[in-house]
């Protein structure tokens, strides 16, 4: 029996590793049986398929050109939500965040509203450290974070780790599905013919935010302190 109303908000449906994380989100409360979803986003996917009634996806505004650093456009999405909100009056659970947290908190604030905030991205808070003036806006929005809203979610252990230690942001570690598979059975040993190679394959885009780099050099610490030379590494992305 369905007795809990959850709102995500997703701006920006694309296809990235943020919306693999997304999906299996959706998917897993769903399968409880509890829970009717309503996703509010810019742009719906045309791929999407709706099979299940307790969920349904709403578009307030078609934004395809839609920034999260654009004020005017965060300004209109504002008004848009205030406005649906306004219209419906729903009575939410709680609100999961995934983008422009700073709109939902204000509307979280206006309506009196549980919410959970998404953190992602881990190379792009780790790269403002020299730059000072960055550094401290993101030590501001994460100080409204962790005042206003009801949890605050990270994907990673490394991340939760760095916005404990250079923002003071505590947060829950959920690990993505495939991570918390690896996790799980990283201490299996893998059976392979002699004098073959380890071929280790490491898949995602060549974007800043996978940290191909830091793939690289924990590959090549390998070889160098266990003086293993059998190991070639293969990138995948575009």
């Amino acid at each position: 029996m369905v007795n809990k109303k959850i709102l995500i908000f997703f701006p920006k449906i694309l296809y990235g590793g943020i919306e693999k994380n997304f999906y299996w989100l959706v998917s897993e409360l769903l399968k409880k049986k509890i829970y009717k979803i309503d996703i509010i986003t810019l742009n719906k996917p045309s791929t999407i398929r709706i099979k299940n009634k307790n969920l349904n996806i709403i578009q307030i505004k078609n934004f395809n050109n839609y920034k999260e650093n654009d004020f005017f456009k965060n300004f209109k999405v504002f008004y848009l939500l205030i406005k649906f909100f306004y219209k419906t009056k729903k009575n939410y659970s709680c609100i999961i965040s995934y983008k422009s947290h700073i709109l939902i908190l204000l509307l979280c604030l206006l309506y009196k509203l549980k919410i959970f905030i998404r953190i992602s991205n881990y190379h792009g808070y780790n790269k403002y450290e020299k730059k000072i003036y960055k550094f401290i806006i993101n030590l501001i929005k994460f100080k409204i974070y962790k005042s206003f809203s009801y949890k605050v979610i990270c994907p990673s252990k490394e991340l939760s780790e760095e916005l404990k230690k250079k923002f003071r942001l505590k947060s829950v570690w959920i690990p993505n599905p495939i991570q918390d598979f690896l996790i799980k059975n990283s201490k299996k040993k893998i059976k392979r013919k002699k004098n073959n190679y380890w071929n280790l394959v490491s898949v995602g885009r060549l974007s800043t935010q996978k940290n191909h780099e830091l793939t690289i050099k924990s590959v090549s610490n390998i070889i160098k302190k266990n003086g293993i030379k059998n190991i070639r590494l293969n990138i995948i992305g575009d």
